[in-house]
C-alpha cells in the first residue's frame, strides 16, 4: 500500500503525488509557458519559492519535499484527480507568467491602497495571520478598477505566502485571515465592489489552491451572517469549517482569542498589540508570549517563572472585563502587579495583603522587574473576592530575561 502523507489534515497518497510529479515533468516543456527558445524560464517555473523545473526532476523524478508539498495542493483542489490537477498547475503557471506575478512585489498602488492590510504573527495553529479592514477602503479608489484591485490583492497573497516558506512537512501550509467589516456600510450594495470581489475570488480559486486555512469575519452585518447560517446546510463541511462569522466585536469578550494568541492580536480585539499598524508590526514577536486565562467566581490562578541570579522578569497583563487582584513574590518579598516595586515602596498601589487591582480600565500593563537574588517568581491572579458567577478573561504572560 502506498504511504500516506498528512498534508494539512487531508491524506494524500505518495503514489498520487508520484503520478502528479511525473505529469509535471512531462509537461515542463509544454508550449505556452516556456521561453521563446522552447526551454523553461526560471520566472515561469518558480512557484511560491520552489523552482519547479529542477525540483520536479530531483530524486529520480519524485521531486523535492518542497515541490511535493506544493503540488499536493493542486491534487487536493481537484479531489485527487491527477490529470485535472496537472492541468490546473500548468494553467496556474501560465497565468503567473502572463500576469507578471514575479514583478508584482515592487508595484506601488498609491496611498488609497495603504493601511488596510496587516500581516504579522501566527494563529494558535501556527498559521500566518492576514488582517484586512474593509471599512477603511474608499470604494472608487480601491474597487473602481477591478484589474488594479486584483493586482493589489495578489500582491498581498504573495507576501503572505512567503511567511509559509520554506515548505516543510508538518509545518503550516495555509493562512489565517481576519476580515473586519467595521464601518463598511456599502457591502453588497455597490456593483464596483461586487465585480472586483468576483474577479478576485475566481483568481484565488484557480491559482491559489488550498491556501485558505480559516477566515474569521468580524463586525459583519447581521443580515449577511443570518444569510450565511441559512445557506450553511448546503455547504460542504470541509468548506464550512473554514469560515467563522462573528457580529460586532466587543474586546471585553475576547472572541478572537479563540483563534489568535494575545501577543499577536491588536488591542481593539482584546489582544496586546498596539492598534497602530506600524507599532504593531514593530512589536510583533517582541511582546511577552501570553495566554488567555478564564477565571470563574472565587477562583485563583498562579503562574511561575524561574529567574537566574541577577536577572529580571518581564510580565504583561490585561483584564478584559471587571478586575482581578495581582501579586507576585520572589524570595519572600511580595510585589504588587501595578508598580513592579516591593510593597511599601509605592503609595497606595496595593492593599494590606500586597495585592493590586488590575481592571479593564488599566489597559495593557507591562513591567520588567529585577530579581537580584534570582529564584522562582510566583504570580497570583486572585478573583476570590468576586461573588458572582460571571467569568473574567485575563490575558497574562511572563518570562525571565
Amino acid at each position: 500500500m502506498a504511504a500516506l502523507v498528512d498534508l494539512d489534515n487531508l491524506l494524500v497518497t505518495d503514489g498520487l503525488i508520484d503520478q502528479l510529479m511525473a505529469k509535471v515533468g512531462a509537461k515542463i516543456l509544454e508550449a505556452g509557458w516556456t521561453g521563446l527558445d522552447g526551454n523553461p524560464t526560471a520566472e515561469s517555473l518558480e512557484l511560491w519559492g520552489v523552482p519547479l523545473a529542477s525540483a520536479a526532476a530531483a530524486n529520480g523524478g519524485k521531486g523535492t519535499q518542497e515541490a511535493r508539498l506544493v503540488v499536493a495542493k493542486f491534487l487536493r483542489a481537484r479531489d485527487m484527480d491527477v490529470e485535472s490537477a496537472a492541468g490546473m498547475l500548468c494553467d496556474c503557471l501560465r497565468w503567473r507568467r502572463d500576469f507578471g506575478v514575479a514583478d508584482i512585489e515592487s508595484e506601488d498602488f498609491g496611498a488609497a491602497f495603504e493601511g488596510h492590510d496587516h500581516i504579522y504573527g501566527v494563529d494558535l495553529q501556527g498559521r500566518p495571520i492576514v488582517l484586512s479592514c474593509f471599512g477603511t477602503m474608499d470604494v472608487e479608489d480601491v474597487f473602481g478598477d477591478a484589474d488594479r484591485f486584483l493586482r493589489w490583492r495578489v500582491q498581498l497573497m504573495e507576501r503572505a505566502i512567503k511567511r509559509l516558506q520554506p515548505w516543510k512537512q508538518g509545518s503550516p501550509e495555509t493562512l489565517m485571515q481576519i476580515h473586519d467589516y467595521k464601518d463598511c456600510v456599502v457591502i453588497g450594495k455597490d456593483k464596483r465592489i461586487s465585480e472586483a470581489v468576483k474577479v478576485f475570488t475566481a483568481c484565488m480559486s484557480n491559482n491559489y489552491p488550498e491556501m485558505k486555512g480559516q477566515t474569521v469575519f468580524i463586525n459583519f452585518p447581521w443580515i449577511f451572517g443570518a444569510l450565511f447560517a441559512a445557506l450553511a446546510v448546503f455547504i460542504p463541511d470541509k468548506t464550512k469549517s473554514k469560515f467563522v462569522m462573528l457580529g460586532p466585536t466587543d474586546p471585553s469578550r475576547g472572541e478572537l482569542l479563540d483563534f489568535v494568541p494575545p501577543h499577536y492580536l491588536p488591542q481593539r480585539y482584546g489582544g496586546l498589540l498596539a492598534d497602530d499598524r506600524a507599532a504593531a508590526e514593530a512589536a510583533a514577536g517582541e511582546l511577552v508570549a501570553a495566554e488567555r486565562i478564564a477565571m470563574g467566581a472565587r477562583s485563583c490562578e498562579t503562574r511561575t517563572v524561574d529567574v537566574p541570579a541577577g536577572g529580571s522578569v518581564r510580565f504583561v497583563i490585561r483584564v478584559l472585563a471587571h478586575g482581578v487582584k495581582v501579586t507576585y513574590t520572589a524570595n519572600g518579598e511580595t510585589y504588587d502587579g501595578s508598580s513592579g516595586e516591593p510593597v511599601g515602596a509605592t503609595e497606595g498601589a496595593a492593599d494590606a495583603e500586597g495585592a493590586c487591582m488590575i481592571s479593564a480600565e488599566s489597559g495593557v500593563v507591562q513591567r520588567e522587574v529585577a530579581v537580584a537574588k534570582g529564584g522562582t517568581v510566583v504570580f497570583t491572579l486572585d478573583n476570590s473576592f468576586s461573588l458572582f458567577t460571571v467569568g473574567k478573561t485575563v490575558v497574562f504572560g511572563a518570562e525571565a530575561c
